[in-house]
């Protein structure tokens, strides 16, 4: 075992100063050039973190939107349910012209009507559902049947 100074058996004394010296360049930038690597893709999944937990959000809150919506409806009279079909709403917690929510409603007999709400929002600058204006299809989605 050799301890930090002294000399190691046999090491002539030409090389003694070298021995004990520390890092070379060569040793030291290959090193900063692995942390880099490994900071640069902590830093890239940072960020992806971030952007989801973003998307993450909106879709809550367009999903609590739309249950709060269906709640309302659930409170209608069965007779008047006819008017909702094909309007719209601005969801809450979004930016105006930024989330919009569309009532659509079907009848499935004369004692029974399906009602469909669907969500459309902009997520960083990016449209989660086929339309702002004239949402008809997304991910977020509620659908139910109400009797009369």
């Amino acid at each position: 075992m050799v301890l930090f100074g002294q000399k190691p058996a046999g090491l002539p004394d030409l090389l003694m100063k070298s021995y004990c010296r520390g890092f070379t360049l060569a040793e030291l930038l290959l090193a900063a050039a692995i942390l880099a690597f490994a900071l640069a893709g902590l830093l890239a999944l940072f960020v992806n973190c971030l952007v989801l937990n973003e998307t993450n959000r909106n879709f809550t809150l367009a999903y609590s939107n739309i249950q709060a919506k269906m709640e309302e409806i659930k409170n209608m009279s069965f007779d008047s349910l006819d008017v909702l079909d094909g309007t719209s709403f601005d969801l809450n917690g979004f930016s105006p012209g930024k989330g919009k929510g569309r009532i659509g409603k079907t009848d499935e007999s004369s004692d029974l009507k399906r009602i469909r709400i669907v969500a459309c929002f902009m997520s960083r600058n990016r449209l989660i559902g086929n339309d702002i204006n004239n949402c008809t299809s997304s991910p977020v989605e509620l659908v139910t049947l109400i009797a009369k």
